[in-house]
């Protein structure tokens, strides 16, 4: 949920706590009375998951602020399909600033928690290690899902039980769209066609994947064109740019987007953003010099 700070101790902590209490699930076995508490506990916890999942639409940050102290703190070990780990903190006013950009966004979350491993409550301090399953997505189409394992801490005073932490542990599944890099090289074949090389990586589900791309634009000011993998677009003067028809043909030609008007390297993320690779770069970011 939070992306925020860094602190490997706690996290080493963190996963050496849900190994424990799973192991003591083990062996407490299933004869145990269960406790009206423990469910209480998990009541909230649903409830707080439920009114995150549904704030984008709600805009209701309350909903959610309510079931968690002043004092909550917050850490997530996030690892994603790139096999990248980060540890981020927060507390009680970075959550509220998230839940703010959350309402902003025009990505929506659907949050659920699936399961409880485990439930323990020691007169007002009670924790839970549940998992929760998500998925963002934004226009119906999804971005990305996966699979979080949480240890909630709790406690209840003047009987109402607030979090006072949650520890995240986020594996990424999967990720549709997101930011592209692209790497551009550049090369002049002559004095009527420029030429770049664009190196592309890009989210696709499972994994990222990496395409090599040519541009080559035509140096004729009142005609230009650019060819990309034999199909041929027109960059108009006031930066539009067209797929022509078969390639060649004006008439019945479509709009693909817009670039500045005399900016090359503009004008080939453009092509890729809005059309080589629209269904997965969200954003495209340039790395390092352009060559």
């Amino acid at each position: 949920m939070m992306r925020y700070g860094k602190n490997m101790l706690f996290a080493a902590m963190l996963l050496f706590l849900c190994g424990t209490a799973l192991a003591q699930t083990a062996k407490t076995g299933a004869n145990t009375a269960p406790n009206p508490e423990e469910e209480k506990i998990k009541t909230v916890i649903k409830e707080f998951a439920a009114a995150y999942s549904n704030i984008h639409n709600s805009k209701n940050r309350e909903a959610v602020m309510k079931h968690v102290s002043r004092e909550v703190s917050s850490t997530l070990i996030d690892y994603d399909i790139r096999d990248r780990v980060r540890v981020m903190q927060s507390n009680y006013d970075g959550f509220n600033s998230y839940l703010e950009r959350v309402i902003k966004d025009s990505m929506t979350t659907n949050y659920v928690i699936s399961s409880f491993l485990r439930t323990v409550v020691k007169e007002n301090f009670g924790v839970a290690v549940c998992i929760a399953d998500y998925n963002t997505t934004k226009d119906g189409a999804i971005w990305s899902k996966g699979t979080e394992t949480v240890t909630f801490s709790l406690h209840k005073t003047d009987g109402t039980w607030k979090i006072i932490n949650y520890a995240v542990v986020d594996i990424e599944d999967l990720k549709q769209r997101g930011a592209c890099v692209c790497e551009l090289f550049k090369s002049n074949i002559d004095a009527t066609v420029g030429h770049y090389v664009v190196k592309t990586t890009v989210p696709s589900g499972k994994s990222y994947t990496t395409t090599m791309t040519n541009f080559e634009f035509a140096k004729n000011p009142s005609n230009r064109l650019i060819t990309v993998d034999n199909v041929t677009f027109k960059w108009l003067p006031n930066g539009e740019v067209w797929l022509l028809k078969d390639g060649k043909t004006e008439a019945g030609a479509t709009k693909v987007g817009k670039a500045h008007p005399e900016d090359e390297f503009d004008v080939i993320m453009t092509l890729i953003k809005s059309h080589l690779f629209a269904g997965n770069c969200a954003t495209t970011v340039i790395k390092g010099a352009k060559q």
